[in-house]
């Protein structure tokens, strides 16, 4: 016959140290009822135990507090707001203002400042939408064209 556990904290002992061989850590909380609720519906739905459920929710949020933790578990879809932005055709106006720059740049050689002097002067807007223009934006939007 097979020897009884002694007790049940004996019992307990031995299945916390078969976890922790498997590399699972421990963890408590409390939880409100309507919580409960949801674990045990979700537990007749699918079978599995609440350690797994609650393991595969947190997976789950770990893609969107820490993106590249979770890649091949996670079924959950990247919130749009992380998602890279389309590129846009640029407008009439932003097309005037490339050749503008590119103009007084090239023919010119004017600095990067002197032409956003002259922007300013002149009360154009950014392509942002902003009133004032500087250096660095005039050599950014420059910089992209040249790589274009």
């Amino acid at each position: 016959m097979k020897k009884r556990l002694t007790s049940e904290r004996d019992r307990q002992r031995r299945w916390r140290f078969r976890q922790k061989e498997k590399g699972l850590k421990p963890i408590a909380g409390m939880v409100s009822s309507e919580a409960v609720s949801i674990l045990n519906a979700q537990k007749k739905k699918t079978g599995k135990t609440v350690s797994e459920i609650l393991e595969k929710a947190i997976l789950n949020l770990s893609a969107s507090v820490m993106p590249h933790a979770a890649q091949e578990t996670s079924s959950v879809p990247a919130p749009l707001n992380d998602c890279p932005p389309q590129k846009n055709e640029p407008t009439e106006y932003q097309e005037d203002i490339l050749n503008t720059i590119k103009k007084m740049r090239r023919e010119n050689n004017l600095p990067f400042n002197e032409i956003a002097r002259i922007f300013n002067e002149k009360g154009l807007k950014t392509l942002s939408g902003e009133d004032i223009w500087d250096g660095k934006s005039i050599y950014a939007i420059y910089k992209n064209i040249e790589e274009r």
